[in-house]
């Protein structure tokens, strides 16, 4: 269960606020306490559901403040819509306008004329070891 609120645009690019619900396997919510690292990446995606491997070189496997994104209990308040369980994880990302190469976005997709597509990628290191991937894919298009 995932929930993107609050796009905004700037001069530098998209702001998104990036929520979900992260259980175990058992279907329990995962804690700050659960969790060894948090690494962010942001990946170009043709569109066609699939990303680059390459991660933009700006976003390419940033660490996250496990505490700032991550929380011991669910959370339920006026930006979480998709049910009454709540969320767990929240984070805004920056989504450039320009590559850091200088390069210019990514060329629009086939799914919409001025739209361009990116992935949010994150990798949880739990305290046993495991790696847990969570992805998000955004759409951003002009008129937004």
């Amino acid at each position: 269960m995932a929930t993107v609120l609050n796009g905004t645009r700037s001069r530098r690019g998209y702001s998104v606020v990036l929520m979900a619900r992260l259980v175990d396997r058992l279907g329990r919510a995962i804690g700050p306490a659960d969790v060894r690292s948090i690494d962010c990446s942001l990946h170009r995606d043709a569109g066609d559901g699939a990303s680059s491997r390459e991660a933009d070189v700006s976003r390419a496997g940033r660490a996250l403040c496990i505490g700032k994104v991550l929380f011991a209990e669910l959370r339920h308040d006026t930006g979480w819509d998709s049910d009454d369980a709540g969320y767990n994880f929240r984070h805004r990302v920056m989504i450039p306008r320009v590559a850091a190469s200088g390069a210019p976005s990514p060329q629009p997709s086939p799914q919409g004329s001025g739209s361009r597509c990116y992935e949010v990628r994150y990798v949880f290191t739990q305290v046993t070891g495991e790696e847990t991937v969570v992805r998000f894919r955004i759409r951003v298009t002009e008129n937004d």
